[in-house]
């Protein structure tokens, strides 16, 4: 079924303390984001929260959103890895090796 959608929030460059330092939305259109950022850890200027980032959605979109995903799971397993290590220039491992090597896999 088809349906028109976008990306919740922007994109984001955020320094440690939680400083946006440049951003693109959707309605901006195609673009690049990009930031000169100082390099290194940080303590957490805030408390971690045991949840994901994305904010509560409608129940309906949760139940679309899980079902995407199951179907997105067999996907890649069948197609998507494969397609993303030819898309990088990287060959795909054979069931015998391993991605990288040139020697098959003991065993």
């Amino acid at each position: 079924m088809p349906y028109e959608t976008e990306y919740v929030g922007a994109t984001q460059i955020v320094d440690a303390s939680g400083t946006v330092l440049a951003s693109r939305r959707a309605e901006e259109g195609p673009g690049i984001v990009y930031a000169d950022v100082t390099l290194g850890a940080r303590e957490p200027v805030l408390p971690l929260e045991e949840r994901f980032w994305i904010p509560e959605s409608p129940l309906l979109l949760r139940g679309y959103c899980h079902r995407q995903n199951v179907a997105g799971r067999s996907y890649y397993r069948r197609r998507g890895r494969a397609a993303g290590l030819r898309a990088a220039g990287l060959r795909t491992a054979e069931p015998h090796e391993s991605v990288g090597s040139d020697e098959p896999a003991s065993g």
